[in-house]
């Protein structure tokens, strides 16, 4: 069928009972039921305009091979643009708006692959993804959804290289769903970026290299219902300006944290609530800008990683594995600048603190900050202090090998047991305030070159 005007039907093509259609260059429109109906047959869809049906622009029911659909535009349908009842299908390079319900929408059981799309204007799905599904969604344009861009369920499959915006709900809502969410850009959408959600399966999503920008309440939301043990891979993200907290993570939540910039969310730029971990570990570069943390867990820097935190104020809680809260700098660097604040949680007792580690050359430089009750150990690297405050009823800074140095130029040291201990260590402190301690400065076999 080429070159056609089909209208005001009440299917305008039925491909059916193992028959098989090329349908290009056509017109179908005005029908009371689909556009074109593929049950038990197969069909080649390309460049045609579907518009106007009642129900459904094109309706797939059949296991004949992969039905296509490419470089057509398929608008103005009371449920979906594209349905997947049964079977495969492959939707590319296709405009798809003005719906009721969905773009496109694939039912229990079927598979589909959907590339280079633009999909608006739906009153509720861009693209809704049911049970036992299996889909890829790369390369798309999903913009002015009435609820969510993309919904899965108990489904599983890839989200890639999309742009996804202008939501009124989540950019892409996940339930019980594994899937790896890469290289997309989520932005101004009313409530959040990404939703992980569950209830009974433990499962795991991979989240890497987008950017998450702009959403009303959280970049990226993971756990829900509070009452399974899940696993959130969070790396190479972006994660910026969003109303209220960058990664929220539920309890029962294990989330892994890799290289991560942070900047400028409204409330939170992570926040882990009672029974969530969070496990940090940055093998390149990791930057916190403009933010407040509260973290369950544990931080680790790698050999030739960076982690930089500029105007921000981490706070560690208490947690069954690493107490209020450890650090492990192993051969990469950790900065704090531009008064930012290290602290354990105000619930904490008396002699509670962060404990952050150098080993294996690692490197510390803390600038114009303020540490209350943080413990730094010094034991194979340097640790750099200027014009910062340390407050803890514990000691502050310790060095207890000949493979450690600590430099301390213009720092306040008060109201704590110890502030400077070292042991066999390189220690040079110049122009600095010990006040209101058991004991200031504790050395013992150190040396240094200089005054």
């Amino acid at each position: 069928i080429a070159n056609s005007t089909i209208s005001d039907g009440y299917t305008g093509v039925y491909v059916r009972e193992g028959g098989i259609a090329v349908i290009s260059d056509s017109v179908i429109t005005g029908h009371d039921s689909q556009g074109i109906l593929v049950e038990d047959g197969w069909a080649r869809i390309d460049r045609c305009t579907i518009s106007d049906n009642l129900d459904m622009g094109v309706l797939v029911a059949s296991h004949r091979g992969t039905t296509s659909i490419r470089n057509c535009t398929i608008m103005d349908h009371t449920t979906s643009g594209v349905d997947v009842q049964t079977g495969r299908a492959i939707i590319e390079d296709c405009v798809i708006g003005n719906t009721s319900w969905a773009g496109i929408r694939f039912n229990d059981g079927t598979m589909g692959w959907t590339v280079n799309n633009t999909i608006h204007d739906s009153d509720r799905y861009g693209i809704q993804v049911n049970p036992l599904c299996t889909v890829s969604i790369s390369n798309s344009s999903i913009h002015d959804i009435g609820d969510r861009g993309v919904w899965m369920y108990n489904a599983s499959g890839t989200v890639r290289d999309n742009h996804i915006q202008r939501c009124g709900n989540d950019s892409v809502y996940l339930f019980e769903s594994p899937c790896i969410i890469e290289g997309n850009l989520l932005e101004y959408n009313g409530q959040n970026g990404i939703v992980l959600s569950e209830r009974w399966n433990s499962w795991e999503v991979m989240i890497w290299d987008n950017t998450i920008r702009g959403n009303g309440i959280n970049g990226i939301l993971i756990g829900t219902q509070r009452s399974s043990a899940s696993i959130g891979w969070v790396d190479g993200n972006t994660i910026i300006e969003n109303g209220r907290t960058g990664i929220f993570i539920s309890d029962n939540i294990t989330c892994w944290l890799g290289n991560t910039e942070l900047r400028d969310n409204g409330w939170y730029g992570v926040y882990c609530t009672e029974r969530a971990t969070l496990r940090w570990d940055t093998d390149e570069k990791s930057r916190v800008v403009n933010e407040t943390l509260r973290i369950r867990g544990r931080i680790d820097i790698r050999a030739s990683a960076e982690m930089w935190v500029e105007n921000s104020t981490v706070i560690f809680e208490e947690h069954w594995g690493w107490d209020w809260g450890e650090v492990v700098v192993q051969g990469g660097s950790l900065r704090l600048t531009r008064g930012s604040l290290l602290d354990v949680a105000q619930d904490a007792p008396d002699g509670a603190y962060v404990l952050v580690k150098m080993i294996d050359e690692g490197y510390v430089n803390v600038t114009a900050s303020e540490l209350t009750s943080t413990n730094f150990d010094v034991r194979d690297g340097r640790f750099d202090a200027t014009g910062s405050v340390f407050t803890s009823s514990s000691r502050s800074v310790d060095g207890a090998t000949q493979l450690a140095e600590i430099y301390i130029y213009s720092c306040t040291f008060t109201d704590g047991v110890q502030g400077v201990v070292g042991y066999e260590a390189t220690v040079r402190i110049i122009a600095s305030s010990f006040l209101r301690m058991d004991e200031g400065v504790n050395l013992r076999g150190c040396n240094v070159s200089g005054p």
